[in-house]
């Protein structure tokens, strides 16, 4: 089975949450989640220092002498996290362990 890993944040108090309860209905729906907390589901990936990718992450790919930030995000129509650029025009970023984490869109506002 795949695993499943989530962070959350406070949109009050401006902090990651350390632990939350959550109860998941059979539909697969949450129930009872709090207003102010936002969840960021766990890509599966890591980036080049090991760190975890979560979606709301902000990428750094470098590539020759430049680099390319990216923020992660779940893509509906293709059912995949995906990195759109900064300036949240579409850019095809390949998700692999050459990417560096430098923040998340809640701590880098």
């Amino acid at each position: 089975m795949r695993k499943f890993k989530f962070r959350a944040w406070d949109k009050t108090q401006h902090y990651w949450v350390e632990a939350i309860t959550l109860t998941l209905h059979t539909s697969g729906n949450l129930i009872n989640l709090p207003p102010d907390i936002e969840l960021q589901q766990w890509t599966g990936l890591t980036d080049r220092q090991g760190k975890d990718i979560y979606e709301g992450d902000i990428v750094r790919w470098e590539i020759l002498e430049s680099s390319l930030d990216y923020f992660i995000v779940y893509d509906q129509e293709y059912a995949s996290f995906i990195g759109l650029r900064l300036d949240k025009t579409r850019g095809w970023l390949r998700l692999d362990n050459t990417l560096k984490v430098i923040g998340s869109i809640y701590e880098d506002r």
